[in-house]
């Protein structure tokens, strides 16, 4: 099992609620709240480690790699098909999907 995934990021305006900004660094920290591919059920929440390969933009996807913060984390998790929105405090700020 990979420690690791590519993922496609979503960014939410800051109008619907997400962030003002876009992140301007490299690597970004944030709580994931995955759901279940199959059902869309919330699976659980863990620290994710988001590590830009493009620059992030509104209105396109951007493409990331994505590894969990804690060292006991569920890697099962990190399978395409798995969805997750990023979280700063109770707002979602991006919807995520995992694709490889």
């Amino acid at each position: 099992m990979s420690l690791s995934a590519k993922a496609i990021l979503s960014w939410i305006p800051h109008v619907a609620g997400g962030r003002r900004e876009l992140p301007t660094i490299p690597v970004y920290t944030a709580v994931a709240r995955f759901r279940d591919s199959q059902s869309g059920e919330l699976t659980c929440d863990w620290s994710l480690v988001t590590r830009f390969e493009e620059e992030p933009r509104y209105g396109h996807d951007t493409v990331v790699r994505i590894s969990f913060l804690a060292p006991d984390a569920p890697v099962e998790l990190l399978v395409p098909g798995f969805q997750f929105d990023l979280l700063e405090g109770s707002r979602v700020v991006a919807h995520g999907r995992i694709v490889g």
